[in-house]
């Protein structure tokens, strides 16, 4: 069974709008981890959604509730606690962590608005297709080592989960999918992860068992218990259906 949180991230990953720009890995990259590389952002987000009917009013008042948010945290209040209150983003309850990312990982203008800012730095109100991004920079790691290809090189085996998102029926990779992996044993972090445009991603886990949750916007989840082994990595690849949301979205576009 999966717990009362991971459901809810679910939830919230499949009903609310999430960044779209975010791949956690570059195509034909198996070795750039989401957490693992040199020279790395560690990042939190909140999203305020434009409400339909996507008028002025509603870009307005969006863009409002973004500056109020913003200006909360400016006075004192924890990014964490404001994004866990109104972030529309999948990792809301996570107080709006969406993990660390090296260079060459995320989408090129948010690259360089995050490397230039220091630990601790919160953007500006950022407007976006979905609505309007507060990003806070959580920590900056520009000597960390690049585990797994230390791995390579010591003639180890690095350790994780790899795997291809694409729709059922057409095997069409969906980019952006949301990758939620929660350790089976408590008090370990849960990693996030995004599939790059060919749809795929890679996340490197010590040895051990997880609940994988893979989501995306317009089509139902997929979740699946996998065991990190010794041998190297493991493969999780999902073939997701659209749902509700997606057949009337691809009904409109028509």
């Amino acid at each position: 069974m999966l717990s009362t949180r991971i459901y809810l991230t679910l939830v919230c990953a499949v009903a609310c709008p999430c960044s779209p720009q975010t791949a956690a890995v570059p195509a034909g990259a198996d070795d750039s981890i989401m957490g693992r590389q040199a020279d790395q952002v560690c990042l939190s987000e909140i999203l305020v959604p434009t409400l339909p009917p996507h008028g002025r009013a509603q870009v307005a008042a969006a863009k409002r509730r973004a500056n109020d948010a913003r200006n909360a945290i400016r006075l004192g209040i924890a990014f964490a606690d404001v994004a866990q209150a109104i972030s529309s983003g999948p990792s809301a309850s996570q107080g709006g962590a969406i993990g660390c990312f090296g260079r060459g990982v995320l989408a090129h203008t948010i690259e360089e608005q995050v490397f230039g800012m220091k630990a601790g730095e919160m953007s500006e109100v950022i407007a976006t297709t979905q609505g309007f991004v507060i990003r806070q920079v959580t920590e900056r790691d520009p000597d960390s080592t690049a585990e797994v290809r230390s791995a390579q090189s010591a003639g180890e085996r690095p350790s994780g989960l790899r795997g291809t998102v694409v729709v059922k029926f057409g095997h069409v990779p969906i980019s952006s999918a949301y990758i939620l992996v929660h350790p089976d044993r408590g008090g370990d972090a849960d990693v996030h992860a995004r599939t790059a445009a060919n749809g795929k991603y890679v996340v490197q886990l010590p040895l051990g068992i997880y609940d994988v949750l893979i989501s995306a916007i317009g089509f139902s989840p997929m979740s699946r218990k996998i065991q990190v082994t010794p041998d190297g990595m493991m493969t999780f690849d999902a073939a997701l259906e659209l749902n509700e949301l997606g057949l009337e979205r691809q009904s409109a576009a028509r």
